[in-house]
């Protein structure tokens, strides 16, 4: 068994065996033998991740094959709670409109979509923008805050709730109010800001009690969206992540993950996460989204495409 000694070249790790004899202009002979490992997102340039989108968007004719794809080079980036704002002119987050360095299980969940559908950097940046706030709207106030209350009824032209079909007898029901304005207000949001804010609104959604979850998961397909269920009120979801199926046809749950020993987007087996989740007093289950059968490429409007910092 050899050593390896790795070695950066462009946009990707070459490991090369250590008795490699280098070449003329430091270059080296690169044996048959020679393991190629992609660079991560996190660690790419705004230019690299263009070449990537369209590299993956020429080669992938599947949508839920590119989410496998970019959110396995995700794997690894470091966990940053709320990390995504309405950039750094916004009037109460500044932080910034895209960021692959870091990520959150919210930010992360989204990014991955929207390199999904894009066909290059410049679709992506404001497909995201249009996952991430309501009809597209940079502002703090059409933020889709809340998974079920806002983020999957806003996002109707990208998935749906799948809950019920895959649960079938399985499913419970929980109900909540949810509260925007009060939300706002804590994010420091006056009330003459508001008046455009729905009132409070009082939802019922549907979830897998995570008893049954290991039950139903061969109804389960690689891209689904899982959302931790939580008993606290004012809120339903927890946490989100994708559902990949491996090549051997297990489960895993590729997330985010805030825990002290990750704290980076990680897989773990699904049957693990739902053993955590037996362990937890506060979470209940799960729901489940997935993208639209069919769909593909998302071309943003044309009005929406001009030339920002945030373009390679």
């Amino acid at each position: 068994m050899f050593r390896r000694v790795t070695v950066l070249l462009s946009s990707v790790l070459w490991v090369v065996p250590a008795g490699a004899q280098p070449v003329s202009n430091g270059r080296f002979v690169i044996p048959d033998e020679v393991r190629l490992a992609p660079r991560a997102l996190f660690v790419m340039s705004t230019a690299e991740i263009d070449t990537l989108i369209r590299e993956v968007a020429a080669r992938e004719t599947s949508l839920t094959q590119r989410l496998a794809f970019f959110s396995e080079r995700a794997k690894g980036t470091p966990y940053a709670l709320f990390c995504l704002g309405e950039g750094p002119d916004a009037k109460y987050d500044r932080d910034p409109l895209i960021d692959f360095t870091r990520a959150d299980c919210v930010t992360f969940t989204e990014q991955m979509l929207a390199l999904a559908i894009s066909r290059n950097y410049v679709e992506m940046f404001h497909n995201l923008q249009r996952i991430r706030y309501r009809n597209g709207e940079i502002d703090l106030r059409r933020r889709n805050h809340f998974t079920h209350a806002d983020w999957v009824p806003n996002n109707a032209w990208l998935l749906h709730d799948v809950t019920a079909a895959v649960g079938g007898k399985y499913c419970r029901t929980m109900t909540k109010t949810i509260n925007r304005r009060q939300l706002l207000r804590h994010l420091g949001v006056p009330d003459s800001e508001l008046v455009d804010v729905p009132p409070p609104e009082t939802m019922t959604i549907k979830y897998v009690p995570e008893q049954y979850l290991l039950a139903i998961q061969d109804s389960l397909r690689t891209g689904d969206i899982f959302s931790i269920i939580q008993k606290a009120p004012g809120i339903f979801s927890a946490h989100v992540g994708f559902l990949i199926r491996t090549d051997h046809g297990g489960l895993v749950a590729r997330h985010a993950s805030s825990r002290p020993r990750n704290r980076q987007v990680v897989d773990e087996p699904f049957a693990a996460m739902v053993q955590q989740l037996k362990a937890n007093r506060k979470r209940v289950g799960m729901a489940f989204l997935r993208v639209h059968s069919g769909l593909q490429f998302v071309e943003p409007p044309a009005t929406a495409v001009e030339k920002d910092e945030s373009q390679p």
